[in-house]
């Protein structure tokens, strides 16, 4: 199949001509932007463009200038099945309940208190340096 009828199928054969002046192939189809078609080749309509583009995209998608090579497997790397489904989203977190004071003191520890729930916090109490 030629530009022109390409063209033509996809009713947009009025465009032919500046395509043939262009000296432009299927093959060079791929390449156009949408400046090129608009600009150079004096597709002004964007429906026309739209519909160009696609149809450019679907010729690079069927064209053996596009079809990949299959990667032949490595024998050196182990089948691991199918990838497992991602994770779902964390659960947010409950509201933290506000600390319970006596006589302006708090009687939880710290945020972050690196002795908390050991020998040493527990000194640290009895001690008062809380």
């Amino acid at each position: 199949m030629d530009v022109r009828n390409w063209l033509k199928d996809l009713g947009l054969e009025r465009y032919a001509e500046a395509f043939e002046e262009n000296e432009l192939e299927l093959a060079d189809l791929a390449d156009l932007t949408v400046d090129d078609l608009k600009d150079d080749l004096g597709v002004k309509r964007l429906p026309d463009r739209k519909k160009m583009l696609k149809a450019i995209a679907a010729l690079s998608d069927d064209g053996p200038a596009t079809v990949a090579t299959p990667v032949p497997e490595d024998p050196t790397v182990p089948d691991r099945g199918p990838t497992p489904d991602p994770l779902p989203p964390p659960a947010e977190a409950a509201p933290e309940k506000p600390a319970r004071t006596l006589g302006g003191r708090s009687r939880r520890p710290p945020r972050g208190d690196p002795y908390e729930g050991s020998i040493l916090g527990g000194l640290g109490d009895l001690v008062g340096d809380r």
